[in-house]
């Protein structure tokens, strides 16, 4: 706002710092050790020491979100014909499509060449990091498999993995830490959905974390019903298809209790009764303290909301979820609209995460309920 008005920019600058200071928006590299990023880092430190303040800089949801690269936006007709291929083929899908999962692969470093080069949106993290410092400091993933087929048939018609990436710790310690310190430095998560047959690469689909940097508190929003948020204990992924974001889904657990023993009671003590006679007073006995149950532990569940981010009717879907015992997990329906998908699709969507299960309304619909799953 200050800045639309240009003159009394430029004097309010030059009376503030003495001079007007470089405004060179065209800095965009944000991998590590880049100008950007360690000005960003100066600038916190240097407000700290100021201040005397540990606040964090900025408002939720008003950071940076990263943008695709040309590259991959040029591939986006592509990905839509490969989408489409799978989806409305022979081996279209009708009814129940079944998961299958493999065990978790540790990989050092991450997929030096599953990109063919191409800076994607969803790992862009996860590449960044791949760069010439981490000679120093390896990536760590690990890299669950899995798949999709319909329920009878035999090759894929998607295949996913989903991979949490780490930066083993400098020596001596991690990011500013104590010297000592051993943790590994969170880098990203990420869904990477591709076709099932072999030596495809090209990600038709996505999700990958996303935080506070791009998602504002409900209290921040004048209309928060109606928009994508994120609190404190939850989790938040950005589902793209094709090179475009189609949705947020925001997941949290609740009801999650640890057991609580139970406290034995004590029994009182009885009193003395006094004696005239004897000029003797009584004495008063002490009540007993009630012992408590112990209580036992209640797993919780998990609670989601989903946000479609295309069309007119772009908001909050409906998501009812079921579960057939206290311990089981869950399973969800969701009632999908047409601008979430941009395609003319509508129906309910079912995600069993008990019976490894899916069903999508339409075959169009079935990526993105994979996605989902």
């Amino acid at each position: 706002t200050h800045q639309l008005h240009h003159r009394l920019y430029v004097q309010d600058t030059i009376k503030l710092c003495g001079a007007m200071l470089p405004h060179d928006d065209s800095v965009n590299d944000r991998a590590e050790g880049s100008r950007l990023v360690d000005s960003w880092a100066a600038t916190q430190q240097a407000w700290k020491e100021e201040f005397r303040s540990n606040a964090i800089l900025g408002l939720p949801g008003g950071q940076w979100r990263g943008n695709p690269t040309i590259d991959e936006m040029q591939l986006r007709p592509a990905l839509q014909r490969s989408i489409k291929d799978v989806e409305e083929g022979p081996a279209a899908f009708t009814g129940e499509q079944r998961f299958f999962v493999s065990d978790p692969i540790l990989t050092v470093p991450a997929w030096p060449s599953q990109w063919n080069g191409i800076k994607w949106q969803h790992a862009r993290a996860v590449q960044d990091s791949q760069g010439a410092s981490s000679s120093a400091r390896p990536v760590l993933a690990r890299d669950c498999r899995c798949g999709l087929t319909q329920a009878g048939a035999g090759l894929p018609a998607f295949q996913a993995r989903t991979a949490h990436t780490t930066r083993a710790p400098r020596p001596g310690g991690d990011g500013g830490s104590k010297p000592g310190q051993k943790w590994h430095q969170h880098v990203g998560s990420f869904i990477e959905i591709t076709a099932g047959q072999e030596g495809t690469w090209e990600p038709l689909a996505s999700a990958h974390l996303i935080g506070h940097e791009q998602l504002p508190t409900a209290a921040q929003l004048h209309r928060s019903a109606a928009c994508a948020t994120l609190e404190v204990g939850e989790a938040a992924l950005l589902l793209r298809i094709a090179g475009k974001d189609v949705a947020v889904l925001v997941g949290g657990w609740e009801g999650f209790k640890m057991p609580k023993p139970g406290v034995a009671g004590k029994t009182g003590k009885p009193g003395v009764v006094g004696d005239k006679s004897s000029n003797r007073k009584g004495v008063a006995g002490t009540k007993g303290i009630k012992g408590t149950k112990p209580e036992p532990p209640e797993a919780g569940r998990l609670v989601v909301r989903l946000y479609a981010l295309q069309g007119p009717s772009r908001g909050r879907l409906k998501v009812r979820q079921e579960q057939s015992g206290p311990l089981a997990p869950p399973t969800f329906f969701v009632e999908l609209q047409e601008p979430c998908l941009g395609k003319n699709v509508t129906g309910t969507a079912k995600v069993s995460l008990e019976q490894g299960e899916l069903r999508s309304p339409t075959p169009e619909a079935t990526l993105f309920t994979f996605l989902l799953g």
